[in-house]
């Protein structure tokens, strides 16, 4: 059996209020116990961090690590359509996005995010994570409209084929791309996989008030860019009212799995009571907001109306980094949210979205997943200096196991 214990300047458990002057006992990946120094017994193998404060580790609810070879290649500030006409040229080999996952989860772990919710298109993230100590939720990718849509179901049950036992280490889920690349129909048959097997299921949506148009009307820049690429007819008018009455209709609220909705940037009070009521979560990536100038995103209202908020980077395609520390100073320059707040949407916010309820917070019993950032020894706020400076992850905890060190 392996114990260990660790005391540390501060200890902020993620889901209270923060220890001054701490110590974490470890025993077999898991945590025995915490609290402040002298109540806490250490282990005999025992080490004190000095100048150093104690996060949950970060868990980025929304990512593409093989899209990581085309980092600073893609336009910025661009049309979506522009963006994804560029996405599709440069998609590169898969020897390239293999490698750009293996990149994409070294990168994560010295950032200190301990476990990510990985979306790939053709599933291939999994095997290209064989042996990474980093928690990863795989999300496989199912795309398809019009003509296409029987094919691109049959590809995403084909990359389903030989997953292996999911574990505490590595579990799956489904992921509908959006609605203007994906049919209701392959919505519908994703949700019923996801709610079978008590599977993750996640989408893009909302992303600009040109899916409403799209969705509403037929018109604007997605529907023509849908109709140049085969995806819908000429006389495409239309399917819902919206982006969430869209995905009633397709059956997507399950009852038996979380839900995930990446960006909804462009939502109405009445969807995101909808969402609330549905228990789903809304993913928001900041820096892939900046990347294409979209500001105005609704987090600090969709929290005050119960939707559980988490935070992801996205790609590297479409984000300068994969960096949550970063994802969270953006919030706290925004001011809308405190930084309690911003810790939570960066860990137990994010477990809640995956459905791990059991990561994302430092508390006896759960996983020893942590990270250790230098905040020195007078510092009597360190979540607000951590916030507002540049300093970065000197140390990254898996299952009691140190992971990344600087």
């Amino acid at each position: 059996m392996s114990e260990w214990s660790i005391r540390v300047d501060w200890l902020l458990p993620g889901n209270a209020a923060a220890i001054r002057d701490a110590v974490l006992r470890v025993h077999d990946g898991r945590v025995a116990a915490m609290g402040p120094a002298g109540t806490v017994a250490t282990s005999q193998r025992h080490r004190v961090a000095t100048g150093m404060a104690m996060l949950p580790g970060l868990i980025n609810a929304h990512a593409h690590l093989e899209l990581g070879h085309l980092e600073g290649l893609l336009p910025r500030g661009v049309s979506l359509p522009e963006w994804l006409d560029e996405l599709v040229r440069r998609r590169g080999s898969l020897e390239a996005m293999c490698a750009a996952v293996r990149d994409g989860a070294a990168r994560l772990l010295a950032g200190g995010t301990t476990c990510v919710a990985d979306v790939s298109h053709a599933n291939l993230a999994w095997p290209a994570l064989a042996g990474s100590p980093l928690r990863r939720l795989c999300l496989a990718e199912a795309l398809g409209r019009g003509m296409s849509a029987r094919g691109g179901w049959l590809r995403f049950c084909r990359s389903l084929e030989g997953l292996p036992r999911a574990d505490g280490r590595q579990w799956f889920g489904v992921s509908p791309h959006a609605p203007y690349s994906t049919a209701p129909a392959i919505f519908r048959q994703a949700a019923r996989l996801a709610n079978e097997r008590g599977w993750p299921i996640g989408t893009h949506l909302a992303e600009t008030t040109d899916e409403r148009e799209f969705l509403r009307h037929g018109l604007g820049p997605l529907a023509d860019w849908a109709r140049r690429r085969g995806l819908i007819p000429p006389c495409f008018r239309g399917q819902a009212d919206g982006p969430i009455e869209f995905l009633k209709k397709a059956r997507f609220f399950v009852k038996n799995a979380p839900i995930l909705l990446i960006h909804c940037h462009d939502v109405t009070d009445g969807e995101i009571e909808c969402i609330a009521r549905a228990a789903a979560s809304v993913v928001f990536c900041p820096g892939c907001a900046e990347f294409f100038n979209r500001p105005g995103h609704r987090y600090a209202d969709m929290l005050s109306t119960g939707v559980n908020v988490a935070l992801g980077t996205d790609g590297l395609s479409s984000n300068d980094g994969l960096d949550m520390l970063a994802e969270m100073r953006r919030l706290r320059r925004q001011g809308l949210v405190n930084n309690t707040t911003i810790l939570r949407m960066a860990t137990t916010n994010g477990a809640t979205a995956i459905g791990r309820r059991d990561l994302g917070r430092l508390a006896p019993d759960c996983p020893a997943d942590f990270i250790l950032v230098p905040v020195g020894t007078t510092c009597d706020d360190p979540l607000e200096a951590i916030l507002t400076s540049d300093v970065r992850v000197a140390e990254t905890v898996i299952g009691g196991e140190t992971v990344f060190t600087v």
